[in-house]
């Protein structure tokens, strides 16, 4: 027979996980008919180089899985061919070069249009600014 103590503290656990669940549904929007490619999040991943493809590859496709629609990935010239080919889903773009391993001077400007469709940015290491 089990005590009253342990009742109780499963009764509390299972009120917390209750009220953690309605306030996590409140956060994530209903997926419905309506809805169009976007609607549901824009995630950018910034990263990766010739030698580091798995970062921003497992980034974005945990974006995907989680629930986003559209992941854009903005890496090096080396590692954009490497990213395409393991995932056709996501939108991989050549932002820089891995033999400067540098930003190029109009990274700003690139940031600033991505900042503009994307709503969540996520930057890796392995990039000097």
């Amino acid at each position: 027979m089990k005590s009253a103590s342990v009742c109780s503290l499963s009764f509390f656990e299972g009120r917390v996980a209750a009220a953690i669940a309605a306030s996590l549904r409140s956060l994530i929007p209903p997926l419905e008919f309506s809805n169009y490619k976007g609607v549901m999040g824009r995630v950018a991943v910034i990263g990766g180089s010739k030698d580091y493809t798995g970062a921003p590859y497992y980034a974005a496709e945990a974006a995907l899985k989680f629930g986003a629609d559209l992941c854009y990935v903005y890496c090096s010239s080396d590692a954009a061919i490497p990213i395409k080919s393991y995932s056709p889903e996501l939108m991989v773009t050549p932002l820089f070069d891995d033999k400067i391993f540098a930003m190029p001077s109009s990274f700003l400007e690139v940031l600033n249009e991505v900042s503009l469709k994307t709503e969540i940015h996520v930057h890796l290491p392995y990039i000097r600014f």
